[in-house]
């Protein structure tokens, strides 16, 4: 039975004893990720910051050092990376890997390839090196996905020989909405990789950043003062973005998500049978993919010794804000278009 209590980092409820210590699924994700990344961090202040949920675990320096006070310790970090490579290693070698646990390689290579032409695509120039190094938004680069990700997305879809399948009229029911969706679990995701979340701030597909406050976005959109208030503009779009910081990364941090499990999600967000657009027969079919997609993720987590309905719920309860979110942000998208008539 797993303790209950207190985060003995940052006091919120814990999910229980991890790396020794009873801690929450942040704190346990953000020490494992220190330890097995080898990562460096500096303090602003006198190396004594409060690290609590009041203020956003905001100190990185801090929050570690804290775990480690408390004692956490990265041996069993290192120990569970170890076993998680014994298994990779032993799954490499052996001739008889299901085809099922093939299909999930074939999403992540094919979810790892739409990384790389956005890489090429949103990349930018430092030391003469091409890199998705982080830097503020602009509204240049923000006009840039929002031209891009149409192309840039179909491509990607089109790469699936089931969407090859369906007729036109599904093809679009299914990218319009993927294209909502996936946006919204990119930047949630590019938050927690960059640790967004402790410092109010929103990363975009291209690594860009802005603080999640109103004179922020304003900034970024000053330059249309000819078409719209940027005042106005900064408004629609903040709550969607609050959302992110406040509800839809955090969840995402505390599900500390493989890149697999990272690439299934992408693929239960695209198969989505509860999609209204959708013929009879593209119901079915779609419905076919999520039922086998499911069905992979049950074996991969069974081969590596992992809890199916737990593992497989958490990362299911992640569609409901990822949804949530997209809606929302196609209604500030609304609002705006019918602001420029």
């Amino acid at each position: 039975m797993k303790e209950s209590g207190p985060c003995s980092v940052c006091n919120v409820p814990a999910l229980g004893r991890n790396f020794n210590v009873l801690s929450c699924a942040a704190c346990c994700a953000f020490f494992r990720r220190t330890i097995a990344d080898g990562r460096k961090y500096l303090c602003d202040g006198f190396q004594e910051c409060d690290v609590t949920i009041q203020v956003q675990r905001v100190c990185r320096y801090c929050r570690f050092q804290k775990c480690l006070d408390i004692g956490m310790l990265p041996a069993r970090v290192k120990r569970s990376a170890l076993k998680a490579n014994a298994r990779h290693i032993h799954l490499s070698n052996d001739a008889k890997v299901p085809s099922d646990v093939d299909n999930l390689d074939k999403l992540l290579l094919k979810w790892q390839d739409l990384n790389n032409i956005r890489r090429l695509h949103y990349g930018h120039r430092l030391d003469g090196k091409l890199t998705m190094a982080p830097r503020a938004t602009t509204y240049q680069n923000w006009s840039l996905m929002e031209s891009s990700e149409p192309g840039i997305l179909w491509e990607y879809l089109s790469s699936h020989v089931v969407f090859q399948r369906l007729n036109t009229t599904d093809k679009m029911a299914l990218f319009e909405n993927f294209a909502y969706f996936s946006r919204s679990a990119e930047t949630a995701l590019a938050t927690v990789k960059y640790e967004g979340v402790e410092s109010n701030t929103i990363y975009m597909l291209d690594a860009s950043f802005v603080s999640c406050k109103h004179k922020a976005f304003k900034r970024v959109f000053a330059e249309i003062l000819y078409l719209v208030d940027p005042d106005f503009i900064s408004r629609v779009y903040l709550p969607p973005m609050l959302f992110i910081i406040e509800y839809l990364a955090p969840a995402i941090e505390a599900a500390d998500l493989s890149d697999t499990e990272i690439a299934a999600l992408f693929n239960l967000l695209l198969w989505d049978p509860a999609n209204v657009d959708l013929s009879p027969e593209g119901k079915l079919l779609v419905d076919k993919q999520r039922q086998q997609l499911l069905l992979n993720l049950s074996q991969l987590y069974e081969m590596d010794g992992i809890d199916i309905p737990l593992r497989l719920g958490n990362l299911c309860l992640l569609l409901a804000p990822i949804k949530e979110q997209a809606h929302m942000r196609q209604e500030a998208n609304r609002i705006i278009d019918l602001s420029l008539y």
